[in-house]
């Protein structure tokens, strides 16, 4: 008889295995939901509806101190304007400003929406084989997010953006 771990490396060698997006995980209290998934869907729900309860003009942010001290703007100069943007519809707005911006508040959005799914539906949420990745593919990730976060900056430098 097959047991199970050999019927999964033949899966594994014939390429029959289906990818999850996420596994679901029944808590033994609620309270594991919350501590799993509260912060973070907090996190990315004030984000998203900051620009609806403050106006930009009314918005107490910082000056930015990378820009103060040396007269160029950080790599994160421009995705606050660009937020507000976004979420009062105004999407060429954002994209000339900061393009980058776009992808980071789906992202932000992506992440809301799955945190919001747990806290209602009281399970938590895993994310699935889909998101496994070798240790190669992160570097890869992660060498792709620094690029892009370069490229948008070189852009509003290019720009004139400060």
């Amino acid at each position: 008889m097959i047991n199970d771990k050999e019927t999964q490396n033949e899966n594994d060698r014939s390429g029959d295995t289906k990818k999850k997006l996420f596994t679901l995980k029944s808590p033994r209290s609620y309270w594991d939901v919350l501590v799993y998934h509260l912060p973070l869907g907090f996190a990315s729900a004030l984000a998203l509806m900051l620009p609806y309860l403050i106006p930009l003009k009314h918005f107490p942010a910082v000056p930015c101190t990378f820009l103060s001290l040396t007269g160029i703007p950080c790599p994160f100069c421009g995705f606050t304007r660009s937020f507000w943007a976004i979420s009062h519809g105004k999407l060429w707005a954002a994209f000339v400003n900061c393009p980058l911006s776009i992808v980071v508040y789906s992202f932000v959005l992506v992440c809301f929406v799955w945190n919001a799914f747990a806290l209602v539906s009281r399970t938590i949420v895993f994310p699935g084989s889909f998101f496994s990745l070798m240790a190669v593919k992160k570097k890869l990730i992660a060498t792709v997010v620094f690029l892009l976060f370069a490229g948008n900056w070189f852009y509003r430098i290019g720009m004139g953006f400060y």
